[in-house]
Order: structure tokens, then C-alpha cells, then sequence
């Protein structure tokens, strides 16, 4: 009998490339921090978690948090492509409705429509967010 998959296991090579771009993500974060920042930490007598805690990752995490929604965008994009994998999801169960009601034109494009308005509307939520959080010099 074979073991289990374990569920937190990345599946493919896909998968693990957007981890290793999620962690390629956050070393440029915390590097935009400048280095007084931890050294007035320190000062203040802040260990190094206490310093990584509190000043270095919510700093990192705001210059951060346009890339990583940004790719949140394209991997919500990327699940059309599970379609092709044949494992149900939106564009999966729209077909099948498309098929059932002789309809596929219409449900497509449905689903293109819904598709294209979360995908803009989260664009203009992350716009939005980005002039919120920028950081005038």
C-alpha cells in the first residue's frame, strides 16, 4: 500500500517555482529596509527577533505587499490553466454547464467576463494600496 501525499507537499514544478519566487520576494524586502532602522533598534535594547518582529519585517512586508498581491493576481489568473489538468474549477464548471445547455459561446465568455473583473478589480485594489502605502521621500 502506498503512503499518503502529504497536502502541504508542492505539486509540481510550477508550484515550486512560485514558492522560490515568494522567497526570492522577501530577501529584497527586508534588504529595503535601511540600516538604521535595526541599529536604533538595537539601541534601544531590542533583541533580534524583537528587532525582526517589530521594525524590519512590518517595514519589509508594506514594500513588499504590491509584488505579492501582484502575483496573488496571476496565480487566480493561473487557474484557468487546472482546466487543462481537468480538475474542476471555475472555467471547468462552465463548460460543463456550456455542454449541458448547448451554450458554450455564452458561458465562455461568462467566464472571461468574471475572470477579467476580479482580475481588474484586484489590479485597482493593489493601485490603490500602492498610493496609499507609498513612501514620500
Amino acid at each position: 500500500m502506498k503512503a499518503p501525499r502529504i497536502a502541504t507537499e508542492v505539486p509540481g514544478p510550477r508550484s515550486r517555482a512560485l514558492v522560490a519566487e515568494e522567497a526570492r520576494n522577501l530577501a529584497p524586502g527586508i534588504q529595503s529596509i535601511s540600516k538604521g532602522q535595526p541599529a536604533a533598534a538595537q539601541a534601544l535594547g531590542l533583541t533580534y527577533s524583537q528587532t525582526m518582529r517589530y521594525v524590519v519585517l512590518p517595514q519589509a512586508f508594506r514594500n513588499m505587499l504590491p509584488v505579492l498581491l501582484t502575483q496573488t493576481i496571476v496565480l487566480f489568473q493561473d487557474t484557468s490553466l487546472v482546466y487543462v489538468l481537468s480538475i474542476p474549477d471555475f472555467l471547468g464548471a462552465a463548460s460543463k454547464v456550456a455542454q449541458r445547455d448547448g451554450r458554450l459561446v455564452e458561458m465562455y465568455l461568462f467566464a472571461a467576463v468574471v475572470y477579467f473583473l476580479i482580475s481588474f478589480v484586484a489590479s485597482l485594489g493593489i493601485r490603490r494600496l500602492q498610493t496609499r502605502i507609498a513612501f514620500v521621500h
